[in-house]
């Protein structure tokens, strides 16, 4: 094992050109500082224009002696973007346990090639297996022999978009004015694109169990005929999207039949003149 304060200081030779690159100054580790990534080189060569430069810890050789080699000078940059997986070296950070008691400072790193073996804490060795957290200024050590895990803030889930709510149209003929709102409806077209396409308008449509008290007394009067004849004469001529069936399952128009007089009295008879409307095209 070697100290990383017995790396630093030391000259870089490129043993191809035979030319020193530069003094080692600093060591760069991986974002956990598990092993030694890049060394960070210090040129003082040309005294007016200093360089920084980088070289990969791996392509370094003989680090025991009195100066640190590389083969070729082709391995060393200029320039190296510090990512989020990589650190720079923690030493003089503060480390504190996991009860915030101050341990003292990083002094030192020993290291086995490129693995990180411990950390020299004031007169401790502390491994990289007992670090519980860390960043550039802080180290945090669990010395209590046992596991710790950290609790972390809970995602938050974003919830889920509403459905929207159906819009829903009671068709209720107890009033006058509700039979004259479907008359309109009827011709302007509406309810002919509610019954073909129902499910793009979203909607939830009640119908009511029986015809309004004034229909029934329209249907026992001498001219019950011509007047329900008038109210719903906006459908003569219209043919239907679908066809019409009576409550005992009888067929009262076909499909793309074009609507008559009889057709409208058939569906009146049968109580179905709401559902005529709807399928009217």
């Amino acid at each position: 094992m070697i100290k990383v304060s017995e790396l630093l200081g030391k000259p870089i030779i490129a043993l191809a050109s035979a030319s020193l690159v530069g003094t080692a100054v600093d060591i760069i580790f991986d974002n956990k500082l598990g092993s030694a990534k890049w060394l960070k080189i210090h040129n003082e060569l040309n005294d007016s224009d200093p360089e920084t430069l980088f070289v990969e810890f791996k392509n370094i050789k003989n680090k025991s002696s009195d100066a640190l080699t590389i083969d070729h000078k082709g391995f060393v940059v200029k320039t190296l973007e510090l990512k989020s997986s990589l650190r720079i070296s923690p030493i003089n950070s503060l480390c504190y346990n996991q009860d915030g008691k101050l341990l003292g400072t990083v002094k030192d790193i020993l290291l086995n090639d490129l693995s990180l073996e411990f950390f020299v804490v004031g007169e401790s060795e502390l491994a990289p297996s007992n670090l519980l957290a860390s960043s550039n200024k802080l180290l945090i050590f669990n010395d209590t022999g046992r596991a710790i895990k950290l609790e972390l803030p809970k995602k938050k889930v974003a919830p889920k978009p509403k459905k929207p709510a159906k819009a829903k149209i009671e068709v209720n003929l107890s009033e006058k004015s509700d039979l004259d709102n479907l008359v309109e409806l009827g011709k302007t077209g509406e309810l002919a694109d509610i019954a073909k396409n129902p499910s793009q308008e979203n909607l939830d449509i009640t119908y009511p169990l029986r015809l309004p008290q004034e229909q029934i007394l329209v249907s026992r009067s001498p001219a019950s005929k011509d007047n329900v004849a008038i109210v719903y004469g906006f459908l003569l001529g219209k043919t239907l999207a679908k066809a019409l069936y009576g409550d005992d399952k009888k067929l009262i128009a076909r499909e793309n039949s074009v609507i008559t007089e009889e057709t409208i009295m058939t569906a009146k008879n049968q109580s179905k003149l709401v559902q005529l409307a709807l399928y009217a095209d």
